[in-house]
């Protein structure tokens, strides 16, 4: 009994120890394996981290043709600086209706292509009026009166720059008149017949008050020729009878204009207009003054 019980211990012994070695050998050969497989994962690690590296470097490897390097972002530096410029106001004044012009606007109007509106400068203008002679007076002291008569006339101007001209013209006046000589014994009255024409040149300013009205002011001077026809009646049954007298001759003509222009178009215009003009002596006959007032209207080219 007891040699079958040394025998069992034996076999669980020898079984225990071949058990153990078989163990043994195992857990070393998985060590082994485990420690092959920790080595290849750190060579690719490795590998993957220097295959990053070469990846992040801003030169790109020639020698490898495959290798597609990011594109070089610019250094903070090499970015060109915003010079900051003051903004100016929108408006040149306090004035919100003054806009400031832009500079396609400027462009636009100082393009030598674009066709700057120009008013014309010579112009003809005719003229029709209502003249009221003033009274005049013979070399012997005998006062004369007459009545209104019409007033023509025709003006050619030259303008220039600043709306001042120059010009010449002619102008005719026909008028009547009538009236009682101061002799109590022969009673005789006079009918008048009278005319004047004038050649005269002109100076005057267009002051502009608007697109449309201007305020034209004028002088003038020239030579008129006057002839006037007498005709005289004795209101006394075998009065005294005097032939038709005439009294033509050639004086000095002057002239003083105020009118109102209006611009209808770029090359129409009218003028109301209040003239103040008058003669020197002319033979018999004192001077005389008249009172003009009419309108002209014309067009310039």
């Amino acid at each position: 009994m007891r040699i079958f019980t040394n025998f069992l211990f034996a076999n669980a012994l020898a079984l225990l120890l071949v058990t153990n070695h078989l163990f043994a050998d195992d857990t070393n050969s998985r060590l082994d394996e485990i420690s092959k497989k920790i080595l290849l994962l750190e060579q690719k690690i490795k590998e993957r981290r220097k295959l990053t590296n070469q990846k992040l470097s801003p030169y790109r490897n020639n020698a490898d043709p495959s290798f597609d390097a990011p594109p070089i972002v610019p250094k903070p530096t090499d970015t060109p600086s915003l010079k900051e410029e003051p903004l100016e106001p929108a408006f040149k004044s306090n004035s919100f209706t003054e806009l400031e012009e832009t500079p396609e606007e400027s462009d636009w109007y100082e393009s030598k292509d674009f066709d700057y509106p120009q008013n014309p400068l010579n112009h003809l203008s005719f003229s029709l009026g209502l003249v009221i002679p003033g009274d005049s007076s013979t070399s012997k002291g005998v006062d004369l009166s007459f009545d209104s008569g019409i007033d023509i006339g025709f003006e050619y101007s030259r303008y220039f720059s600043d709306n001042s001209y120059i010009g010449a013209g002619f102008t005719y006046k026909s008028f009547d008149g009538k009236g009682n000589l101061p002799n109590p014994i022969s009673h005789l009255t006079y009918e008048a017949d009278s005319s004047l024409f004038a050649l005269f040149g002109t100076l005057g300013q267009n002051w502009s008050l608007s697109n449309s009205l201007s305020l034209l002011t004028q002088a003038s001077a020239g030579f008129v020729n006057s002839d006037y026809e007498f005709n005289f009646h004795s209101s006394k049954p075998g009065g005294t009878i005097i032939p038709t007298q005439k009294e033509s001759d050639t004086s000095f003509y002057y002239s003083l204009l105020l009118g109102l222009n209006i611009q209808w178009t770029q090359i129409w215009h009218s003028t109301l207009f209040y003239e103040l003009d008058g003669r020197s002596e002319a033979g018999n006959l004192d001077n005389q003054n008249f009172h003009h007032i009419g309108l002209k209207t014309g067009f310039g080219f």
